[in-house]
């Protein structure tokens, strides 16, 4: 059974309350509605948009040859002055937690008494795959590109 597309239709005035209520509906509280909400928007609730005031003086240039410019300047145009922000920001130490294979002195993988590779979780300092997402997909390290690229569609 698939789910039927539900269609818009309707008087504008409708249409723009409903965007309005969603636009001004509550924030989710809560553990498992804030990590949904970081899943869908990427941001976490708390996330807020901050206006910056840029320092009146502008930033010096280095010398350089005038026939360099910028990819975007047209011909003959100046460039653009550019200012440096006052604000300083201390963000929170980035703690997101992945499962990563456990690897012996020599680099194998770990493997416990059923032959299945052990993993831990790890602080995830950069990017790294997710390996649920990877078995969803059978993705592994020796997959085919188009195999990775219709994964991703």
């Amino acid at each position: 059974m698939h789910k039927r597309k539900q269609s818009v239709n309707g008087k504008k005035e409708v249409l723009q309350g409903w965007l309005l209520g969603a636009i001004n509906a509550p924030v989710m509280t809560g553990d498992r509605n804030k990590e949904l909400q970081e899943q869908v928007t990427g941001f976490a609730p708390e996330a807020k948009w901050q206006d910056l005031t840029r320092n009146n003086n502008p930033v010096q240039e280095p010398t350089r040859n005038s026939n360099l410019v910028g990819p975007t300047i047209l011909t003959g145009e100046k460039e653009c002055t550019k200012y440096n922000f006052d604000e300083i920001f201390d963000r929170p130490p980035f703690t997101a937690m992945s499962k990563v294979v456990e690897l012996n002195v020599k680099g194998k993988p770990i493997k416990d008494k059923h032959s299945r590779v052990m993993l831990h979780e790890k602080i995830r300092e950069k990017g790294r795959a997710n390996m649920k997402w990877l078995e969803e997909n059978r993705l592994t390290k020796n997959s085919m590109p188009a195999a990775w690229v219709n994964a991703l569609l």
